[in-house]
């Protein structure tokens, strides 16, 4: 099987897309280039909010780091045929060349700007986002720090889906979430999702390449996109000054009700 992925250069889409590697299956790789995983603070906010900032990002870095290691695109796809771009050469006609020098059975995505226009049309008819996020309650960008703010850990996950014009929009192929425990910050679940996730794509590729059909459910609703610029560094107030980045504890106490995410599940 010819397997064409899309990768973000961040730890967290190296150690997922690295899975897939393992598999027996023919693979080629284009990498957008991330922002920086320690974005700098931004000018004239409160002390508060810029601590809470610091904490924020320089403990998803820690903890990532110990979980999937400090990965660079160039070791983790050596040997593979690969096209770099960042988000404003995605959509290029060099990367579209890229796409369409060799016929592919199907493409993942996992960590990329969103994909539109020649080169969506580009794309094999399978395709598939592995998206940090579930959809539709959770689209976009940031889902799995917005679940916090809005006091519902239980609702970080991930979702994979068909790739289609809009974001996050497509058939649902499965969503997953964690198991939350004790003691577990925002970036414990985070981990925790990714290698939930982790599984759950391997396994979709798996099926794929042993010629197995995949099972997809669309999308009823529309729910809510997020854009970057939605986060503010007061956002983390809620997570910080709130719980203390215990709010799971929380949750598994009975304190913050009793919702739960109903999953599409088909692998």
């Amino acid at each position: 099987m010819r397997v064409l992925l899309f990768s973000g250069s961040h730890s967290r889409h190296l150690f997922v897309l690295a899975q897939l590697l393992k598999l027996d299956a023919e693979f080629r790789v284009v990498v957008m280039q991330r922002e920086s995983v320690m974005p700098k603070s931004p000018e004239n906010i409160a002390d508060r909010d810029r601590a809470n900032f610091k904490r924020h990002f320089e403990k998803r870095f820690e903890i990532e780091s110990a979980s999937f290691g400090e990965l660079n695109y160039e070791s983790t796809y050596s040997g593979i045929e690969k096209f770099v771009c960042d988000s404003n050469t995605l959509n290029s006609k060099e990367t579209v060349e890229f796409a369409r020098k060799q016929p592919s059975d199907v493409c993942i995505v996992f960590g990329c700007d969103l994909i539109n226009g020649e080169l969506l049309q580009s794309l094999p008819k399978l395709s598939l986002n592995f998206h940090l996020g579930l959809s539709p309650w959770y689209k976009g960008s940031a889902t799995l720090f917005w679940p916090f703010y809005f006091m519902e850990p239980q609702c970080a996950g991930i979702t994979i889906h068909k790739i289609v014009a809009a974001a996050d929009a497509g058939e649902i192929l499965h969503q997953s979430v964690p198991v939350l425990k004790a003691g577990m910050g925002i970036h414990d679940v985070g981990v925790a999702t990714v290698l939930q996730g982790a599984n759950n794509v391997v396994e979709a590729l798996k099926r794929l390449i042993a010629g197995n059909n995949l099972i997809f459910t669309p999308q009823r609703t529309l729910g809510r996109l997020y854009l970057t610029r939605d986060f503010e560094p007061q956002h983390l107030r809620v997570n910080y000054d709130l719980f203390d980045d215990r709010m799971v504890d929380e949750y598994l106490k009975g304190r913050l009700g009793t919702k739960s995410p109903k999953l599409i599940a088909n692998l």
